[in-house]
């Protein structure tokens, strides 16, 4: 007889525990190998510093890859994250490898199908250093062309690039060159000096362009000022056009009264040049004269009166004048005769009178000018010759200062004293 078996009962722990860890699994996500952190990589130590990268496309940038630093792998990358629409990498490096603070990280591969990596490299101006915990901005995260955009340059450059140009340039050249190498090789050498000459005169050619660069700023200021001139200077033109006949025949008789001119001029240029001579002494007077010949021209223009009184002299039908003379002879002495002993003007301080007169040919008169002021200094005790005693009284009661006739005729005349 057969006994029937009976079947196997399982705790019900068994089944919970199982069921738990199949929802565990379920929960988690395994992405393969490569999302491990392999034992034993470059810069995986616990003495090793992490460093924060952000990098604008890692291509096919994954963990683990190496981290170099010229050519030498000195760290691992731990994770590659996508955040802000740009990738950031947590690279753990070796703790003595140097790197400054601005460090510049890049993602390259090894050859055009090989593994990428990531390079860091130290900028111009380092500054700092690169410590546990820093992060390398976007600014300062760079990628070299992947092999896929090298291919797709070369591909765009080989077929619409040009390259199917060269041949036509090629032989166009060649069709220039063909029988003309001698002169194409003369012209070489002068081509050379003449880029050499450019060359030396590079500062004068850079400060010309300057100066026409500002010429054309101060045109570009002035573009209305210019239009309008262009614009009068039309009908001006067109006027002269129109008189074209009337300057032709102005300029042919101009041409005839040159003709003229210039032997009368060759004739008379001895009594010309004289002329001019006898006037320098005038114009060096005047100029001695300085600002007393300003002043003289503009008290002639209201004498009797001063420029600064004249318009309060008349009033009406009367004038208000106030005239003091002083007519004896020393006043008249001291008036035309200089400091000096020489005949002057009154007003005209320096002024050679007898220049002038020599130059008006009047240098007769004076003799008899100065003659004249001589015999107003003489008194009748200066006079030459005996007198009587009446005459000697007369001429007591006279005036002091005054001069005898003969004195007087004797100036007149040019006898002086």
């Amino acid at each position: 007889m057969t006994t029937p078996r009976k079947g196997i009962r399982r705790p019900a722990h068994t089944t919970a525990v199982v069921a738990a860890a199949c929802l565990a699994l379920v929960g988690c996500r395994f992405d393969g190998v490569g999302e491990m952190a392999l034992p034993g990589g470059t810069g995986t130590g616990d003495d090793a510093i992490e460093v924060v990268v952000e990098l604008p496309d890692v291509g096919t940038l994954t963990p683990n890859a190496q981290v170099k630093v010229g050519d030498i792998a000195v760290g691992t990358v731990r994770e590659i994250n996508a955040v802000d629409w740009h990738a950031e990498a947590v690279l753990s490096i070796e703790p003595d490898v140097e790197l400054p603070a601005n460090a510049v990280a890049s993602v390259g591969v090894n050859t055009l199908l090989g593994a990428s990596y990531v390079e860091l490299s130290a900028p111009g101006d380092a500054k700092g250093v690169l410590a546990d915990g820093d992060r390398i901005p976007l600014e300062r995260g760079h990628a070299y062309p992947s092999t896929e955009q090298v291919l797709s340059a070369a591909s765009v450059t080989l077929n619409g690039g040009g390259l199917e140009q060269i041949s036509t340039i090629t032989t166009e050249l060649n069709r220039v060159l063909a029988g003309n190498d001698g002169a194409v090789g003369d012209l070489l050498p002068r081509l050379d000096g003449f880029l050499g000459a450019l060359d030396e005169q590079r500062d004068d050619i850079i400060a010309t362009v300057r100066d026409l660069a500002t010429v054309s700023k101060k045109y570009a200021g002035q573009r209305e000022v210019i239009t309008r001139a262009l614009d009068e200077i039309g009908p001006a033109l067109a006027v002269l056009s129109d008189r074209r006949p009337d300057l032709t025949q102005a300029l042919q008789a101009l041409d005839g009264l040159a003709e003229v001119v210039v032997p009368l001029v060759r004739d008379v240029r001895d009594d010309l040049v004289a002329d001019l001579e006898n006037l320098r002494p005038v114009f060096e007077g005047i100029l001695r004269a300085g600002d007393a010949t300003v002043t003289a021209l503009g008290f002639a223009v209201t004498f009797p009166f001063a420029p600064e009184t004249v318009t309060n002299a008349c009033r009406g039908s009367y004038c208000n004048l106030g005239l003091v003379l002083d007519l004896t002879n020393s006043a008249l002495a001291n008036g035309f005769i200089t400091p000096d002993g020489t005949p002057g003007l009154p007003g005209f301080p320096g002024l050679d009178v007898g220049a002038l007169l020599d130059s008006l040919g009047l240098g007769g008169t004076l003799s008899g000018v100065t003659g004249l002021l001589n015999g107003l200094q003489t008194t009748p005790s200066q006079q030459g010759g005996g007198t009587s005693a009446g005459e000697q009284s007369n001429e007591q009661s006279a005036a002091p200062g005054l001069p005898s006739l003969e004195g007087l005729l004797g100036g007149l005349t040019g006898g002086g004293n």
